[in-house]
């Protein structure tokens, strides 16, 4: 019977398991480790089928593939079948395979094309002999991270590479579905923030291409009809249009903020007003915001400054504009608040007391 894991990720039955487990001699297949995990190339959770039905349609080949076939399981330790899953790098056809899936791509679709044209069926894409010749390409930066891989059943020799690309990783050979491996390998390469490494800038142009002409389709005489909903457009007015029935709700109106009349006063505003109240003429160094007045009524003016130019403005900071500056010596003759008096911890300063302090620091 098909288990799941704890995460939902896995239905692989134990015959499937111990399957792969044969197949890949129980050792990961990047670094030769012992202890595996059996790891999904496509549709790891339970509700991701997208990849699965679109290579379902790319070939009458590949019509009944399933999430647990032993073409999208691979052997894997628990390090690297994190880092498969997150993304730190994939595993993709090599240069090599790439080719020639192209080249019999393009020969193929023309004879597919030509057999349409003439009226006769289409038999579907086909796929050439394939070698399992795989590319490791790390896609994650960081520090550097040295990795040995032994002798496993498919590659004898032990060898040493890096996850930067500073030593390459030789080709792998291990089973595994070329379409699929491609499939969840375009995303992580198509990320901007990627390793930009040797490999991977020439596996990503190579790849893209290849998936998309698996796009395709010859020119059919009797194309797939599309599902369309009768009266579609006059359907979606009708729910747009307002309910004019007595029972509907009424929304109230959400009334709009008024925009503030005038800015706040700068700097340069605040010296203008105090000009204004302290004489009669007004300066032209600077305007306050809001109607300019007219010179022949400045009197009239400067007797409502804060009632008419400054509508709606805050009053405090109307206040703090209009006060007139206080000296050194008028502030040191001011009373004291309160008196000195002192409360438990806290002890009440006046305002010569602050003003000694500060001039003391």
């Amino acid at each position: 019977m098909p288990q799941s894991s704890s995460d939902g990720s896995s239905s692989v039955s134990d015959s499937q398991k111990a399957l792969i487990t044969s197949r890949d001699g129980s050792l990961c297949v990047l670094c030769g480790f012992g202890t595996i995990d059996i790891t999904h190339v496509v549709a790891r959770n339970s509700d991701d089928h997208r990849t699965v039905e679109w290579i379902r349609q790319v070939a009458p080949s590949l019509s009944n593939f399933r999430k647990d076939d032993a073409s999208n399981l691979i052997c894997l330790c628990p390090n690297h079948h994190r880092q498969f899953e997150s993304g730190q790098f994939v595993l993709v056809p090599s240069p090599q395979v790439r080719k020639v899936m192209l080249d019999h791509e393009l020969s193929d679709f023309a004879m597919r094309e030509d057999l349409v044209t003439r009226g006769e069926s289409d038999p579907g894409r086909t796929f050439p002999p394939l070698i399992n010749e795989f590319d490791y390409i790390p896609l994650r930066g960081g520090p550097l991270c040295i990795q040995i891989h032994n002798p496993t059943p498919y590659d004898s020799s032990l060898f040493i590479f890096d996850n930067l690309d500073n030593r390459l990783c030789p080709l792998l050979h291990f089973g595994a579905s070329h379409i699929a491996l491609m499939a969840e390998a375009l995303p992580h390469l198509s990320n901007v923030a990627r390793l930009r490494g040797q490999k991977s800038e020439a596996a990503l142009p190579e790849i893209s291409n290849l998936l998309e002409l698996y796009h395709r389709q010859p020119n059919r005489s009797d194309p797939t009809p599309v599902i369309t909903v009768p009266d579609y457009e006059a359907f979606c007015a009708d729910i747009e249009r307002s309910n004019a029935h007595p029972s509907a709700p009424v929304l109230p109106a959400v009334p709009s903020s008024t925009p503030p009349m005038n800015p706040l006063p700068t700097q340069t505003n605040r010296g203008f007003m105090s000009n204004i109240t302290a004489s009669s003429s007004v300066e032209t160094r600077g305007s306050p915001p809001g109607p300019t007045p007219i010179e022949s009524d400045v009197s009239s003016q400067t007797e409502h400054t804060s009632d008419d130019l400054y509508v709606g403005e805050d009053v405090q900071l109307m206040e703090y504009a209009e006060e007139q500056p206080v000296t050194w010596e008028e502030l040191q003759n001011r009373p004291r608040l309160f008196g000195g008096d002192e409360v438990g911890p806290w002890r009440f300063a006046s305002a010569d007391d602050i003003c000694r302090s500060m001039t003391r620091v």
